[in-house]
């Protein structure tokens, strides 16, 4: 996928071009800077998508599986503002999905798995919770 693909399809979302439309230069410009935007706040946050900045809308993006309809709204969102339009119900209902998403992933990346094999072995017996001894 380009970051033009992505560009391409926030702006549709949110109106600013119809379907038979191209971003002109300067509507993929200001996409690509917002895209490096959004990331960099991502990874600020720990949610880190190995994002490399990008130049222009030419560059190839590579998303983690089922992220691209997120990216795409949260981009949406974003170049909403820019254009001072209101960006739809939907796009802003896959905005919020997305984040959430990415926050919930990022907090179980969080945690470390223990490493039971550092734990002692006990004394190989069953504890009776009744009588509260080991057998």
């Amino acid at each position: 996928m380009l970051v033009l693909d992505l560009a391409t399809d926030a702006l549709r979302q949110i109106g600013i071009i119809s379907e038979s439309e191209t971003p002109s230069a300067e509507q993929g410009q200001a996409a690509v800077t917002r895209l490096n935007d959004l990331f960099a706040e991502w990874a600020e946050k720990g949610v880190d998508l190995g994002w490399n900045p990008k130049d222009t809308t030419g560059d190839s993006v590579a998303l983690p599986l089922g992220h691209a309809k997120g990216v795409k709204a949260q981009l949406a969102e974003l170049l909403a503002g820019d254009y001072g339009v209101d960006a739809p119900a939907t796009v802003l209902r896959d905005a919020q999905d997305s984040k959430n998403m990415m926050q919930r992933q990022a907090l179980q990346a969080s945690f470390a798995r223990p490493n039971l094999r550092a734990m002692p072995l006990g004394n190989g017996g069953v504890f009776d919770i009744t009588t509260g001894t080991w057998h």
